[in-house]
């Protein structure tokens, strides 16, 4: 190395989006959310170590409601800075996964629960109920290539 070239600075060249990494750790605390709904079995315990349980379980499904939404708007904001970065940030398919992941589980349960509801009468023999997780697929897969092919235009 010639002792007059001067050394690379790697804050100018290409790297991932620091969001789209920071939203991928937040991630998956948003499924400290099932650990609220998990009941407490055999607490014998006294008044006031019954309340800081309850108070620690609140405190869980706080933070795990903000990491839901935490990790989707990161998402969403590091697919703009990366399309307006003329390709010095990269992790667009990070980005895309993280804005998607919860919005998409949360659509699916929701129709996950139309079915149980209205399709429990269907004779199990029927094919309904597997058209009904065919359908259910086939719109998880139409939003995420509608949403890729938006993002990396």
């Amino acid at each position: 190395m010639d002792a007059q070239t001067p050394p690379e600075d790697s804050s100018k060249g290409i790297h991932i989006s620091r969001l789209a990494i920071t939203a991928a750790v937040i991630l998956p605390i948003g499924f400290l959310f099932v650990l609220f709904f998990i009941p407490s079995r055999g607490i014998t315990a006294t008044p006031s170590v019954f309340s800081s349980q309850i108070l620690l379980r609140y405190a869980i499904l706080l933070l795990s409601i903000i990491a839901l939404f935490t990790s989707t708007a990161l998402g969403i904001i590091s697919i703009s800075q990366i399309r307006k970065s003329n390709g010095k940030i990269t992790g667009l398919p990070l980005a895309v996964f993280v804005s998607l992941f919860y919005p998409i589980i949360i659509l699916d349960l929701i129709l996950i629960y139309i079915g149980w509801r209205f399709l429990g009468t269907i004779e199990r023999t029927s094919l309904i109920p597997l058209a009904w997780l065919f359908l259910i697929l086939l719109v998880d897969y139409l939003i995420i290539r509608l949403t890729w092919r938006t993002a990396s235009k």
